[in-house]
């Protein structure tokens, strides 16, 4: 509740775009949790203590994130005017959002519910196991295209063009195609091994389960900055009818294949419609209603996937021929195929930009590095 209501604080760091200070105060937070816990859990304190220690950083999170706003941004609150045309435009806007998470919620948890119904909860296992997978991906996109809300919402305020809006769209687009696709492709080649030596054998399935789900939601994942440009321009309601139409068809595709595929039948019921509004309803009302260049957008998503599909190809071959027995035998197939594909994603499909831009902290460092022994010279 205390975090609800001060958690401002936090958004007008990001809003003043200080992504580093946010990003390093999250990760020291999620260390030094797990590190205060242990002691206590050890000493014999159970679950009372653990909520009493998140609190305490939690708390302390906020103090600090008050702290850089005031002393820092000088951040001043002024309680003079209350604006109520203001706070209708915030209710309904918070309003679409809510609803958006509800209805995600939904979505993603109604196939564990329709499975415990009609087939029991090994079927729950092997499903979640599978679409574990898809919070992971999720993760990956949502790092890139959330620093930019800043950015589009101030490109939206100052009126900028439709074409200053697409390419922006297509920029971070292919970015996120970057990083998922070697998640993806990595996934394909050795994912099935990954889960026989993670939790084993019986839960196969749960490779074909994920696989089924990530496809489609890749697609959604690279074009996440559609979600931001919605937010920004206050058009949140088309995609959360969307949404809802969404998750009633899931819940209906679910009720019948369930029963005649068990897991299976769930995730594809969710690849089904997830492909049907994700991807198509979706990219329509980007293209017609926003006013992106939704073909142009493809048009470099597909020739950046040559890549992709290379080493899919030699990633599979190479797999048959080594069978990952252990984690050092998988460790070493993941780092050789990682090696192959930035080597394929550099050559084929980065421009210019995107090689400057990931270059960009190799150079900070060794230029860092230099400095620092020229100094040590004189």
């Amino acid at each position: 509740s205390i975090g609800i209501g001060l958690g401002l604080f936090s958004v007008i760091v990001l809003a003043y775009e200080k992504f580093v200070f946010s990003k390093i105060l999250g990760i020291v937070s999620s260390i030094v949790n797990p590190l205060v816990m242990l002691p206590f859990l050890i000493m014999g304190y159970g679950s009372i203590a653990m909520v009493v220690v998140t609190t305490i950083i939690n708390f302390l999170t906020i103090v600090i994130n008050m702290i850089y706003c005031f002393k820092f941004l000088q951040v001043k609150i002024k309680f003079k005017k209350f604006e109520s045309a203001l706070l209708k435009e915030i209710l309904v806007f918070s309003s679409f959002l809510f609803l958006n998470l509800i209805i995600e919620k939904i979505y993603w948890s109604t196939d564990q519910v329709i499975l415990g119904m009609y087939s029991g909860p090994v079927a729950i296992a092997v499903y979640t196991i599978g679409a574990s997978f898809s919070g992971y991906f999720s993760g990956f996109s949502a790092a890139i295209s959330n620093v930019f809300l800043t950015k589009v919402t101030t490109m939206v305020t100052k009126n900028a063009s439709y074409e200053e809006i697409s390419e922006l769209f297509i920029k971070i687009g292919r970015l996120q195609f970057i990083i998922i696709s070697l998640a993806l492709s990595g996934f394909i080649v050795l994912g099935q091994e990954f889960i026989n030596l993670w939790v084993g054998k019986d839960y196969k399935d749960s490779f074909l389960i994920a696989m089924l789900i990530l496809i489609p939601m890749v697609i959604s994942l690279i074009q996440s900055m559609g979600g931001v440009i919605l937010q920004a321009k206050n058009m949140q309601k088309f995609k959360t009818i969307v949404y809802f139409g969404l998750a009633m068809v899931n819940v209906l595709l679910s009720i019948m294949f369930v029963q005649w595929w068990g897991a299976i039948g769930c995730a594809l019921a969710t690849a089904i419609a997830f492909t049907a509004g994700n991807i198509i309803i979706m990219n329509i009302y980007y293209w017609k209603k926003v006013k992106i260049d939704i073909p142009k957008f493809w048009f470099n998503i597909l020739c950046m996937s040559v890549p992709f599909f290379i080493s899919v190809l030699l990633g599979t071959t190479f797999n048959n021929l080594i069978i990952a027995n252990n984690w050092f035998v998988f460790l070493f197939k993941a780092l050789t195929f990682v090696a192959v594909y930035l080597i394929l994603i550099w050559f084929v499909g980065m421009n210019k930009y995107e090689k400057i831009l990931f270059l960009g902290p190799f150079k900070n460092v060794i230029n860092k590095f230099k400095k620092e022994n020229l100094y040590k010279v004189s």
